[in-house]
């Protein structure tokens, strides 16, 4: 059980849009490896919380991301983000379904680029985000792939 706790609870444990705007909330959680990921519903209202195995955030609307202590980011939907993040992470503000395929030499950073549809959960072979019109996609044999309408792929350094 000691993996499934989260090991930082960022000091302000929510994001802010500006400053009157309401807070997101987002947790950054340690699997199994070590490895760390920022998750968030990505919309004010939501929460986030351990689940067996892992940790989930969900918030109206259907945004929501998950991740397994075992395998890394699962399902991610609407504005919600699951990414791999290196200690000290400071968060940017996601609006769009973004979630990070892991892989052995490099992570790949894939999302909708819109506030709609979803991305696959990472099993260290390849990912989708997709709405149905805007796509990205990502393998770890042949990095970025498709990409469609506001969809976007992009290698990115793994933490140390």
């Amino acid at each position: 059980m000691k993996r499934l706790v989260v090991l930082i609870l960022l000091a302000l444990a929510s994001l802010s849009l500006a400053a009157a705007a309401a807070p997101i909330p987002f947790v950054v959680y340690q699997g199994a490896s070590g490895t760390l990921y920022a998750l968030s519903p990505g919309v004010p209202g939501g929460s986030c919380t351990p689940t067996n195995g892992g940790m989930q955030c969900t918030a109206p609307g259907g945004n929501s991301s998950s991740a397994q202590s075992s395998t890394g980011c699962g399902v991610v939907a609407g504005q919600g983000f699951c990414l791999v993040v290196p200690l000290g992470w400071n968060p940017p503000v996601y609006t769009s379904a973004t979630s990070t395929l892991e892989c052995t030499d490099k992570n790949y950073e894939v999302s909708t680029g819109s506030t709609l549809g979803g991305c696959d959960p990472n099993d260290k072979i390849d990912m989708t985000c997709t709405d149905g019109t805007n796509e990205a996609t990502a393998t770890c044999k042949d990095g970025c792939g498709v990409v469609k309408g506001s969809g976007s792929c992009k290698p990115v350094s793994k933490p140390k």
